[in-house]
């Protein structure tokens, strides 16, 4: 009797681990079931994601190919190029200009006045069958403000005439040819200005890219309608067949460290918590301080709280001409009886 109780016990136990051992069983394929609608329900919504882009139909010939959507023409702005995949294209920059301050230097006056009138002479360079395209070259120690006035020159051309910027490097120079050539075909009349930042980086050594970059300033790809606006901070290091060219920069201007009066309107302007006391004793002692190194002073003193005397003092040190970027710029500029080589000048600035 005891003998069938043990067994009828142990049947029941085993019936009662079966069931556990279903429900457990039941509720891993229920969360794996769930795991599995979860995955092809986030499939399916990326495939709609990526098929929710083709609106319409290119056409080439008796070819039609599904596309996404389509721009007349590039929005007015900077841009730079970029990998999409199948080939490098223009993608617009992010580019803030609320905080652009034209200082009261000669320099940015000069440089805005040409190219304004650069742009408002296109019927005169059509009449005397010139191409109608402008290079103004910006040298000067780093730091000074060059990008700023870049950036004012750019804000110009996008807000007064529509216009598109592209930021050329050497690495996109190739790009930019096959880029602006389209851009042509699409666009024709469209005002465009070529930036080319640290051009010394791409012209100090010669090359592939050096003879790409002569082409593409000589206007020999049919460039036209264009402004190459180029910056270095070593002007010497610059070949002589593209520095002293007028077909390629047809205007050189040097960008030196602002006046007392332009150090005062950078800094009550960039700085508005400073009171116009802190304002004046900066602008004091701050002679021969680029765009750079005021922007430390600042942040130094009234931002981490060092001394201004000492702060200042360090600057200096840090800061101060050493004469290596002027280094023949007598030269550079056409006023030396004795003209040396850019080569033989960036070569001595190796050796120093």
């Amino acid at each position: 009797m005891d003998r069938l109780k043990n067994q009828r016990q142990s049947q029941n136990n085993i019936l009662s681990d079966a069931s556990d051992l279903y429900k457990d069983t039941k509720d891993i394929h229920s969360k794996i079931k769930g795991i599995f609608d979860e995955l092809i329900d986030e499939r399916d919504s990326e495939t709609t994601k990526y098929t929710s882009g083709v609106t319409q139909w290119s056409v080439k010939g008796r070819q039609f190919s599904p596309s996404g959507q389509t721009s007349k023409s590039l929005p007015a702005g900077w841009y730079k190029f970029t990998w999409n995949g199948y080939m490098s294209v223009p993608e617009m920059m992010d580019i803030r200009n609320d905080e652009l301050i034209r200082l009261p230097m000669p320099e940015y006056d000069s440089v805005l006045a040409d190219m304004k009138m650069f742009w408002e002479s296109e019927e005169n360079f059509r009449k005397f069958r010139f191409p109608y395209k402008r290079g103004i070259l910006l040298y000067g120690r780093p730091g000074t403000g060059k990008s700023g006035l870049v950036r004012l020159v750019c804000d110009e051309l996008i807000k007064k005439h529509d216009g598109v910027i592209f930021n050329v490097d050497e690495s996109s120079l190739g790009t930019f040819e096959v880029i602006f050539s389209l851009l042509r075909e699409i666009d024709p009349k469209r005002k465009v200005i070529c930036v080319l930042e640290d051009v010394d980086n791409i012209s100090r050594y010669g090359g592939s890219s050096t003879a790409r970059l002569l082409n593409i300033l000589d206007g020999n790809l049919r460039f036209d309608n264009i402004l190459f606006l180029a910056t270095t901070n070593f002007p010497q290091a610059l070949l002589e067949s593209i520095s002293n060219r007028p077909s390629r920069f047809d205007r050189r201007y040097e960008v030196g460290t602002p006046s007392p009066e332009a150090r005062k309107v950078y800094i009550s302007t960039k700085f508005k918590e400073l009171s116009e006391e802190e304002v004046d004793k900066v602008v004091k002692l701050t002679n021969g301080f680029t765009i750079d190194a005021l922007k430390e002073l600042v942040l130094s003193v009234y931002v981490m709280g060092y001394d201004l005397t000492d702060t200042v003092n360090e600057l200096e040190r840090l800061f101060t001409y050493s004469g290596k970027v002027g280094d023949d710029l007598s030269r550079f500029k056409g006023d030396s009886k004795e003209k040396m080589s850019l080569r033989d000048s960036f070569d001595n600035d190796l050796i120093r």
